[in-house]
């Protein structure tokens, strides 16, 4: 798991306010999901981190790959365990009525406490957030502050981030993926597939498609 000083550069490149306040960010490459999926383990020890998530979450989410940020958590599983934040973050998205994120939503067998801390005094006086309590992932009403401004607004972050503003023009999905790839360099569609973690098949006919256009583009 990245440093926390890592995370917040990479947060930073994909949005969040989270050093600087978002002045003179140096244009620079990092993975949307990946960053985000990284987030996840650093909820728990960090209380303005969740709150953040969601801000981004509500001004970007239609921009998320909905598939690679299953896949992205899916292979970190594997080395770092579980996070409840991350079916939390789906049924926040679900909440707000985008069904890509549904399949992520699922009720946790032991509920789990904001901070790893038993808060039931506070959720007792303030309530708790009711599409986290739904999956058993208890947050106080009070920990939550969720703000437009501390995330970059769409065309601030389609000016610095490569990634993003392609899914912006060509679409939240695969194909995006693609062109950014071979953008950033990739030469052929087994390297582009490699770099992406995805079957050949889903790469051929976009690299041939982007290589007969590129130079008009």
């Amino acid at each position: 798991m990245c440093k926390k000083e890592e995370l917040y550069l990479k947060l930073e490149l994909i949005g969040f306010r989270v050093t600087n306040n978002g002045k003179n960010i140096v244009k620079s490459e990092v993975d949307i999901e990946k960053t985000l999926v990284e987030a996840l383990y650093h909820i728990d020890s960090d209380g303005r981190l969740l709150s953040l998530m969601l801000s981004w979450m509500k001004i970007h989410g239609a921009h998320v790959i909905a598939d690679k940020f299953f896949k992205e958590y899916s292979d970190s599983k594997e080395y770092l365990g579980e996070s409840p934040w991350f079916s939390a973050i789906c049924a926040y998205m679900y909440s707000l009525k985008d069904h890509r994120f549904k399949k992520g939503v699922a009720k946790l067998k032991k509920a789990h406490f904001f901070g790893n801390r038993d808060q039931s005094s506070l959720i007792k006086l303030k309530g708790a957030v009711d599409f986290f309590k739904n999956i058993g992932v208890l947050v106080p009403n009070s920990a939550l502050r969720l703000r437009d401004q501390d995330v970059l607004s769409v065309e601030e972050l389609v000016k610095i981030n490569h990634q993003y503003r392609n899914r912006y023009i060509f679409g939240a999905n695969w194909r995006a993926e693609i062109i950014t790839s071979i953008q950033n360099g990739a030469h052929n569609p087994n390297q582009v597939a490699k770099l992406l973690g995805i079957a050949r098949s889903r790469v051929g006919i976009v690299f041939k498609e982007y290589m007969q256009v590129r130079e008009f583009i």
